[in-house]
């Protein structure tokens, strides 16, 4: 298969999202195009190609617009297969209206409460009105939505159709990294679970929290990240 990573946005888990897919690929055989600020050092010396992109803002639509239109194109030529969006949060306003002409698409939604209707304003929710107009369309094409959790499944399957939607797992770990952190001693007399980022209902920290209810007391978890006053 020959198949494009598409992301835009450096540093943070982007990164390291895009490195993982792309040694996944690699690791199959596929020929990758990878489309981003910096080079995944996984194609260095191996079947693909990095096309280079510029960091555009959330607000930057319309160049970010034209970025997307050059990478379209050169996978075109390139005659990808596969193509993978993976920061839809970004790209919903970026994405050419009408799709892109590619076998498979794929977008991933890294935060499906952007979608949630509740308690929010006009402004928000003409926002949201329109978002959704734009997803219903490409999945019509036959796009696929893929979100990493419960909470973002259950709030886009009110979206579009669930034969659209794919769940899958955050963060993607490499093989190799799973066999090493099944190695960690979990049987000393303390158990520490480190929970990162903000505590919001679609990430699962209520559930880890009743969870550690039941669990002997010398399992402690330990929330890391900035956290909104009323947490």
């Amino acid at each position: 298969m020959r198949a494009c990573f598409f992301d835009d946005v450096p540093g943070g888990h982007h990164a390291t999202y895009l490195s993982g897919l792309v040694s996944a690929a690699l690791d199959r055989g596929d020929y990758v195009v990878a489309a981003s600020p910096e080079s995944p050092r996984q194609l260095d010396n191996h079947h693909g190609l990095w096309i280079q992109v510029p960091v555009t803002r959330h607000r930057q639509v319309i160049r970010g617009r034209r970025v997307l239109k050059q990478v379209i194109r050169a996978c075109t030529s390139e005659k990808i297969d596969a193509f993978a969006n993976l920061y839809l949060d970004k790209a919903i306003w970026t994405w050419p209206g009408k799709g892109a002409d590619f076998a498979r698409t794929v977008h991933v939604l890294h935060h499906g409460y952007h979608y949630a209707r509740q308690l929010t304003s006009k402004r928000r929710l003409v926002r949201i009105a329109l978002a959704c107009r734009r997803l219903r369309s490409w999945v019509e094409r036959g796009d696929t939505i893929v979100v990493h959790t419960p909470r973002a499944y259950e709030i886009m399957a009110d979206v579009v159709p669930e034969k659209a939607l794919s769940l899958l797992g955050y963060p993607i770990h490499r093989p190799a990294i799973l066999s090493e952190v099944a190695q960690h001693d979990l049987t000393r007399d303390t158990v520490e679970l480190l929970f990162v980022g903000q505590a919001r209902k679609e990430k699962g920290l209520p559930c880890l929290l009743e969870a550690l209810r039941r669990l002997p007391d010398q399992v402690a978890v330990t929330v890391v990240g900035h956290q909104d006053p009323s947490v």
